[in-house]
C-alpha cells in the first residue's frame, strides 16, 4: 500500500516530468474511481491545462494544475500510478488515462477500485483530507510535540499511529475492517 515513503518517491519522480506539461487527452475508464467534485465532465476541466506542481499530503498525491484545480490521488491499498510511453492497448483496471502534450501518458490503475482520484478546487471537500494530523516528516513534530500529541491516547501505539488525524502518511487504512470482502 502506498504510504508516505512510497508517495514521496513517486512525487519526486513525477515532479520534474509533469511540471509545465499540458494534458492533451483524458479518458475516464472507471467513473466509480474518478470523482469530479467540480461537476461537469472531467475532460472539460483537464484538457489543455498544464501541471503547476506535484505535491504530497499524508497518503494523497496532489497534481496541481495552473488553473487552480487539483487532481488528488488517494491510492489506498491497490492503486498504482504509471508514467511513460503510451501503452498499445487499454488495461482492464485502468481508471484514468491522461495523454500528455509531451507524448507520454499518466495512468491510474487500481485492481480492486479501492483508491480514488478526485478533481477538486477545495481540498477540504476530498474525503479524509481535512482531518489529517501533522506530517510525520514535519520539523515541528519533535519528540516533545509527539509526546504531547500521544498523551491523551490510550491503548496500543500502533492504533494511534494508523490514525491519520494523529500523524499523516503512516500506518494502515484507519477503517481496515471495511476492506475485507
Amino acid at each position: 500500500m502506498p504510504e508516505l515513503p512510497d508517495l514521496e518517491v513517486i512525487r519526486e519522480y513525477l515532479s520534474p516530468r509533469l511540471t509545465g506539461v499540458g494534458i492533451a487527452s483524458v479518458e475516464v475508464r472507471r467513473p466509480l474511481v474518478v470523482r469530479n467534485l467540480l461537476g461537469g465532465e472531467v475532460a472539460d476541466h483537464l484538457v489543455s491545462r498544464r501541471f503547476a506542481s506535484v505535491n504530497r499530503r499524508g497518503k494523497f498525491l496532489l497534481l496541481e494544475l495552473e488553473s487552480g484545480t487539483t487532481l488528488v490521488i488517494n491510492p489506498m491499498l491497490a492503486g498504482r500510478i504509471r508514467y511513460g510511453e503510451p501503452l498499445p492497448r487499454p488495461r482492464a483496471r485502468d481508471a484514468l488515462v491522461l495523454g500528455l502534450s509531451d507524448g507520454h501518458e499518466l495512468r491510474y490503475f487500481d485492481s480492486v477500485d479501492m483508491g480514488k482520484v478526485y478533481l477538486a478546487r477545495d481540498l477540504d471537500q476530498v474525503p479524509a483530507f481535512a482531518g489529517q494530523g501533522p506530517e510525520a516528516t514535519e520539523p515541528t513534530l519533535t519528540l516533545e510535540a509527539f509526546r504531547e500529541r500521544l498523551r491523551p491516547h490510550r491503548g496500543e501505539v500502533k492504533g494511534v499511529l494508523t490514525n491519520q488525524s494523529f500523524v499523516a502518511g503512516i500506518g494502515v487504512v484507519p477503517n481496515a475492517q471495511c476492506l475485507r470482502r
